[in-house]
């Protein structure tokens, strides 16, 4: 508003405006009589009243009404009529105080632009204003002021007599312009006032006059109609535009007005809802204006749940982050438009608002506090947020991200693991290399990632490991300590100890990862000079184990997970400082080959915790197991036990007692613990020899991996899947039958390993005929029908080759005497069964031996065996062997055999380009196998036909126990080996998906085995590729879990 009138004129208008001074003690009567007196004489003078007819000349009308007002008696009948006595007196309906629209109109915008709001309190989260509740309580005179005009003349609220507005109020057809009486007078088109009373009470945020004006606009009829105010009609109105340049909407003035009020919106907001069209952006520009008040205004709009619905989106959300990225850290704005997110997050319940991009933008942001806060409650695919982490490089994210959802270390998106993201950025339109000096992050997102992959326990195999890192495009340094096989029996490690911790050459090559999977180290007892017995005397303490823990920990290893040592019987290192070594390295696995420790060695609470599983080695003392029991023995150890008794006196009675203690301890505590919810105690009670042989069996499952490597997993999947059908099923699984001719095996079954199995071990031995049967369970089941499986008990074992032999026979029997088949004297023949095994782990094997070493076999002898075998109605007959005899009775052997419906492996011959044809393998009833290397190329030249060629070049096939024998070996037979294993497993898988299938024609077996094989080979070869196997190729390729039963299902 300008001030009283100055300038060179001064009329008799001018002399009286400038006099008028209310006397503060006059009655409300008098006020509003002085008030009609100075309209009437500022109306004397038609000509000065015209020219001077601004809000200055309606201000000294506005002026004594207010006063009026405000010295009213606050009694509600003397108020009530000094009300109505203003409203009789501005409605003017005789006209006799020419107080027209105008007049009105100008008293109006007055009240509202000089509106003083009560002070406002927060209340419930909003901005509200006091005695906003009640009209009739109301007792600022400028509302009362806009009531009364509102009430005479409601369409004033949203007309400008200066300015056309866009949707003038239905119920008044003429302007309002038109129906002015002073249509003359001169400041009409210089007046400021070029806005509406409702536009100017929202820019105010008068909360209170733009509730009276909605609420007579609505409940009045129009004077000119009669008609109520339709509701459509009036929302139309109230989304209008201003008429002045700015040309926003009353909600936009109500959202961004300076004071911060927000009364006038929400008002606005409580009439309808659809007052925001959808072509409104208030919401928007809240958003990106980010005024000190902005998160008062976001949450006036979502305190309405249809308003939420169309506010609170991921594109809002993403467009309040944007700013945000914006702010300067630490800024008041910052601050704002932080609590902006908070908003909306906090409204956010789903996640089709909380989509890929908005977790993205947060992670980006590092807006750790709204995560923790708020998105962490709500249900989101966890599977990417590592790698979101790593990408957007947020150290703090991805710490929280490996604490929260450990398995996401391993899992990959787009085809890579979270670690392959730290060292790629997105530039344009692909992926480059990070350049590390421009982002402080990798190494410490490199060194967190690396320690997690190390730790987690849903990665058995350390290739499986270092694949991931390989993958990942990351050298890492070394994963593990391990010593175990060093040959202590021949040298001293101490010895070696000292060398390697004075080793200076190269030591950059000696660098190890701060978390380690194992250290293991070998025996430390078994060089004969250096064993300590029992009364010896007092020997120096041995500390070469702690030697090179300390070594290590000079390299930079402060975590191992596993530790073994199997330390000496005698004069072991000390207790007290393993338990301080184990505690320095976080050791989560023990196996402290100690006699008799005690677990109070472990005496801080989080060692105790971290260990999952512990290795107690026991005399037999029964005050050992005594402290063991006790509750600050194993009670204490959150997780596994595993007690080994090493002594052979009373070995049985000690391994007995131990296992009902241990059980009865366990039962009590796992009923404590799952009250609680926490992981079962195990505890297992093994015996076991002191000092184990030198050498070992076979393991089947560690040549599978060696041997087929890309085959391996699905059979370990295909193992575990026959072990549950097994268990479940009443009808169990019928194993593949194979026969291997060759020279025999020997092997050691797994039951005489220890003390206790030692004694229980036991075979039955046929000399006659040289026929030897493990006295096995499941042989009792093998002789109840042509159907019946093996399962618990050689599936316990099924890693080791004795677990797999049904039954054995030798041919080479020569005068009086007959060379045992399970005592072979040459590795041929138990190598060539390791490979089958470890390919079908479910196989049952049927051995015939044919020759003492790798030459001497006959036709006769192997006629003989291959009509064993079908006797035995096997499934499939390995031979890994080449003869230049051709016999009619060979030939009719393996007709017989293929009319039995069993299917011939048979080796071509390595003999070179001179020999054309070798037997069995040159008969139509056979298939012949020959050798290549992984390219596909043959070992040798021949001018032999074959059906298939597999890799035969260097294939881990297992060092035989007491037997002078190489790990790796070449050749067509072990090509013809892996054939028959692979044979083996192929008809498995077909008895596994179609279980009421039989074989009955001579064919149906070997039709199965061509269809699979064809299905690996490469266009116009004939070299087998193990990894096309039922499509596991593409599956490896994808990253997808190998799973046999979705295979099975599939592909048989």
């Amino acid at each position: 508003m300008s001030g009283p009138l100055s300038g060179p004129r001064k009329s008799h208008m001018s002399t009286l405006i400038a006099n008028y001074k209310p006397e503060s003690s006059a009655e409300p009567r008098s006020l509003l009589k002085s008030a009609k007196d100075t309209w009437e004489k500022c109306r004397e003078d038609r000509k000065s009243f015209l020219e001077n007819m601004s809000d200055d000349v309606i201000y000294y009308l506005y002026k004594p009404i207010r006063e009026a007002l405000e010295k009213a008696p606050k009694e509600q009948g003397h108020f009530s009529k000094v009300m109505s006595e203003i409203e009789d007196f501005l409605k003017d309906e005789k006209n006799q105080e020419e107080i027209d629209d105008c007049i009105r109109w100008l008293l109006l915008f007055k009240a509202v632009e000089s509106t003083e709001t009560a002070e406002e309190k927060e209340e419930e989260g909003f901005v509200m204003e006091i005695a906003n509740e009640s009209i009739n309580s109301e007792t600022n005179p400028n509302i009362l002021i806009t009531q009364i005009i509102v009430r005479i003349a409601p369409h004033l609220a949203f007309e400008c007599p200066y300015k056309k507005v866009t949707e003038a109020p239905a119920w008044k057809k003429a302007r309002i312009e038109n129906r002015c009486m002073y249509k003359d007078h001169k400041n009409r088109k210089s007046s400021s006032m070029k806005t509406t009373p409702f536009h100017k009470a929202a820019e105010n945020g008068d909360g209170k006059a733009i509730k009276h004006m909605i609420s007579c606009a609505k409940d009045m009829a129009a004077e000119t109609s009669g008609k109520s105010i339709q509701h459509q009609s009036l929302l139309r109105v109230l989304r209008m535009t201003s008429p002045d340049s700015h040309k926003k909407s009353a909600l936009w003035f109500a959202a961004t007005n300076e004071a911060g009020k927000l009364g006038a919106l929400r008002e606005l907001l409580n009439f309808d809802n659809d007052i925001v069209d959808p072509s409104d952006r208030t919401f928007e520009n809240a958003l990106k204006e980010g005024s000190k008040n902005v998160v008062d205004v976001v949450n006036v709009f979502l305190q309405f749940p249809k308003l939420r619905k169309i506010f609170v989106t991921s594109h809002h959300i993403i467009q309040a982050m944007g700013c945000l990225s914006d702010a300067k850290p630490g800024s008041e704005e910052r601050e704002h438009r932080e609590g902006i997110v908070n908003t909306l997050i906090g409204h956010a319940t789903t996640g089709d608002v909380i989509n890929d991009d908005v977790v993205d933008k947060i992670i980006e942001l590092n807006l750790k506090d709204i995560w923790v806060n708020k998105i962490s409650k709500i249900e989101l695919n966890t599977s990417r947020l590592l790698h979101l982490a790593v990408k957007h490089q947020n150290a703090d994210f991805v710490g929280m991200f490996l604490h929260e959802y450990p398995d996401s270390v391993t899992q990959k998106q787009d085809g890579n693991y979270p670690l392959w993201y730290n060292n790629k950025i997105w530039e344009g339109s692909g992926w480059t290399d990070r350049k590390s000096k421009e982002y402080p992050e990798p190494k410490k997102i490199r060194d967190l990632i690396v320690t997690a992959t190390i730790k987690h326990k849903s990665i058995d195999k350390m290739q499986d490991l270092l694949q991931i890192f390989q993958d990942s495009g990351q050298n890492v340094n070394e994963l593990c300590f391990d010593l175990s096989r060093f040959n202590s029996k021949v040298y001293p490690v101490s010895d070696f100890v000292r060398s390697l911790i004075a080793h200076q050459d190269n030591t950059h090559l000696l660098s190890y990862e701060h978390t380690i999977r194992y250290a293991e180290f070998p025996a430390l007892d078994l060089k004969a000079d250096e064993k300590e017995t029992f009364g010896d005397s007092v020997h120096d303490e041995h500390s070469e184990v702690f030697q090179v823990l300390n070594w290590l920990k000079k390299k930079g290893v402060n975590e191992i997970i596993e530790l073994t040592v199997p330390d000496r019987l005698v004069n072991s290192h000390s207790e007290l400082e393993i338990g301080e070594y184990v505690k320095d390295f976080e050791v989560e696995v023990l196996n402290w080959r100690f006699l008799d420790m005690s677990i109070s060695i472990f005496e801080d609470p989080k060692t105790r915790g971290r260990i999952r599983e512990l290795h107690l080695y026991s005399s037999g003392k029964r005050a050992v197991i005594s402290h063991w029991l006790s509750e600050g023995g194993v009670v204490s150890m959150p997780k596994d036990v595993h007690q080994e008794l090493m002594t052979k006196e009373n070995c049985r009675k000690t391994v007995e007692f131990t296992r009902v203690q241990f059980q009865k301890l366990s039962d009590r505590i796992n009923k404590a613990r799952e009250a609680k919810k926490l992981e079962k105690l195990t505890v297992n009670v093994i015996a076991q020899l002191w000092n184990p042989t030198h050498e070992r069996v076979a393991d089947l499952e560690e040549i599978a991996e060696r041997a087929v490597p890309k085959l391996s997993r699905f059979i370990k999947s295909y193992h575990d899947y026959v072990h549950d059908v097994n268990k479940e099923s009443s009808s169990p699984f019928r194993p593949t039958k194979v026969a291997i001719i060759d020279n025999g095996i020997l092997t050691i079954s797994p039951m005489a390993n220890g003390p206790r199995d030692l004694l229980t071990a036991q075979h039955r031995f046929d000399g006659r005929q040289g026929i030897s049967v493990p006295n096995n369970e499941h042989l009792k089941q093998r002789q109840q029908g042509p159907d019946a499986s093996p399962t618990s008990n050689n599936a316990k074992n099924y890693k080791t080759l004795w677990s797999r032999i049904m039954r054995g026979r030798s041919f080479v029997d020569d005068n009086s005497r007959v060379s045992p088949w399970l005592f072979a004297s040459d590795p041929h023949g138990t190598q060539m069964a390791n490979l089958i095994c470890a390919i079908d782990p479910w196989c049952e094997l049927y051995v015939a031996k044919v020759a003492e070493s790798r030459s001497g076999i006959t036709p006769e002898r192997v006629t003989r065996a291959i009509d064993w075998a079908v006797l035995e109605d096997v499934d499939i007959i390995s031979m890994s062997f080449a003869i230049l005899d051709n016999t009619d009775h060979l030939r009719d052997a393996c007709t017989r055999a293929a009319s039995a419906g069993i299917v011939m492996l048979c080796s071509a011959h390595d003999e070179g380009s001179n020999i054309d044809k070798a037997w069995p393998a040159s008969y139509n009833d056979t298939i012949t196998i020959s050798a290549c290397d992984e390219y596909g190329n043959p070992l040798r030249v021949t001018n032999q036909h074959y059906h298939y060629a597999l890799r035969g070049k260097e294939v881990a096939a297992g060092v035989v126990p007491f037997l002078k024998s190489d790990d790796r070996i070449s050749g067509s037979s072990v090509a013809t080996a892996v054939a028959a294993g692979l044979s083996s497993l192929i008809l498995s898988c077909d008895r596994l998906a179609n279980p009421s299938k039989r074989y009955n024609d001579r064919d149906d077996r070997r039709k199965v085995i061509d269809g699979q094989f064809k299905s690996m080979l490469p266009e116009n070869k004939s070299h087998i590729l193990l990894e096309r196997f039922a499509g596991i190729d593409q599956k490896i390729k994808d990253g997808r879990v190998i799973n046999a039963q979705e295979i099975l299902e599939n592909k048989f």
